[in-house]
């Protein structure tokens, strides 16, 4: 049994004659039952959240970005277009779209119909991503074989202003229900102008201070790569041995098409570039010790270097050096993070490689910002077993090179006794 000490004289005279709050100095568990249940209204869940997570999680608008190209990949897409237009911005999937019944669910905030062991986003706030990024979002959708679509529109803008009015006002009273009722509206059976499903999410007004971030066009690009589930350039040598191999051991793995068209008439078709010189890759899947279950699938290529120098990966590749995490396609936090996990020389060794860990237990669980995992007794685990397994790539790193660095010796030796 439970009990807690409540120190005498500390009751505050406020509370003296409430049978609740004149509970005697030991309150047991067994006596919470004389505690009552009040109801939770909506109106307590004040409006002040949305600002807070939307601003708080996506700070750059990159990471809203994501979050809608996310919800294609979810919806099964195979190609997604990113166009900026003026200070409008575009996102187009070829999904599979969205039913008006659906479409009215997915306005809903904090909740989602998403399968977390499929699906990449399941916490169901990403649709509100753009929230400070624009003033207005629009959200067309239809389904294969429909001959109309529908519409959602958020007025963000509006709902900034009433709670900018709210806080001058040193109020704080207008419900998030309220506000988001307010602020959408949904229109069905809207034509459809292309008899092609999918999903198109469009960003308009967009924040000055934000637009210049958006019209970098390369930036761009080399977020999209870094962290979205791009495809490998068709001539790098090992792109079809990877993919099978991930394929075969990722459940649900996906690879998009994106492209992009940030300066009008520049339309870049965004794929992983090719290292030159890596070797062959090296293919584990991982497994629980005790349980035998499958918990992460790892390719790594070694680079090679030349005849003339052997190095770590070149600086032209820095972004690619070393090993990222990736849930289903997507990366979580950056290359710096499994550094620790090579020993010697500092971690000389780390960025002679490039390669990835796709986690597949779904039970690791990435946190809302994407830069790291849920704390938790499964990823102990993957963490224990990356341990191991870092330690063994590192160990044929330095035969590699111990290796060559012998082979150097014996040519210069040959060529002297030549």
């Amino acid at each position: 049994m439970t009990t807690r000490r409540i120190p005498k004289g500390t009751l505050p005279s406020s509370m003296a004659g409430n049978p609740i709050a004149a509970a005697p100095a030991e309150a047991t568990t067994d006596q919470l039952k004389d505690f009552k249940e009040e109801k939770v209204n909506p109106e307590d869940i004040g409006a002040e959240l949305l600002p807070i997570l939307s601003k708080g999680l996506y700070t750059d608008p990159f990471a809203a970005i994501r979050e809608y190209v996310q919800n294609g990949v979810d919806a099964g897409a195979t190609l997604i277009r990113i166009k900026l237009t003026g200070n409008a911005l575009s996102i187009r999937d070829d999904g599979a779209g969205m039913s008006y019944d659906d479409l009215v669910r997915a306005r809903r905030f904090g909740v989602s119909q998403k399968n977390s062991k499929q699906d990449v986003g399941f916490r169901g706030i990403g649709i509100y991503s753009g929230y400070d990024l624009c003033d207005r979002l629009l959200l067309t959708t239809s389904t294969p074989g429909a001959t109309f679509q529908s519409v959602l529109t958020f007025n963000f803008g509006a709902m900034k202003k009433k709670l900018q009015a709210d806080r001058a006002a040193e109020i704080s009273i207008t419900p998030l229900h309220e506000l988001i009722q307010k602020h959408t509206r949904f229109r069905m059976n809207e034509p459809i102008v292309k008899a092609v499903p999918g999903t198109t999410v469009m960003l308009e007004d967009i924040n000055p201070f934000h637009i210049n971030r958006l019209r970098d066009a390369s930036a761009l690009q080399k977020y999209i790569i870094q962290n979205l589930p791009v495809d490998f350039d068709v001539a790098f040598e090992h792109r079809k041995t990877i993919k099978e191999f991930l394929k075969k051991n990722v459940p649900g793995y996906k690879s998009v098409r994106i492209q992009i068209e940030i300066n009008q008439g520049e339309n870049t078709s965004v794929i992983r570039p090719t290292i030159p010189n890596l070797g062959t890759p090296d293919l584990r899947v991982l497994k629980s010790l005790k349980t035998g279950k499958p918990i992460a699938a790892l390719w790594s290529c070694l680079y090679k270097g030349t005849e003339a120098k052997k190095s770590k990966i070149p600086s032209d590749f820095e972004d690619y050096q070393g090993f990222v995490y990736k849930v289903k396609g997507f990366t979580i936090g950056d290359n710096r993070k499994l550094k620790g996990y090579f020993k010697t020389g500092g971690g000389a060794l780390y960025s002679w490689h490039t390669g990835e860990v796709y986690v597949i237990d779904d039970a690791i669980v990435p946190n809302t910002e994407r830069n790291d995992f849920e704390a938790s007794h499964e990823y102990e685990v993957l963490r224990a077993e990356l341990t191991t397994t870092m330690e063994d790539i590192e160990r044929s790193a330095n035969v590699f090179w111990a290796e060559e660095r012998a082979l150097a010796v014996l040519r210069k030796s040959q060529l002297r006794l030549t």
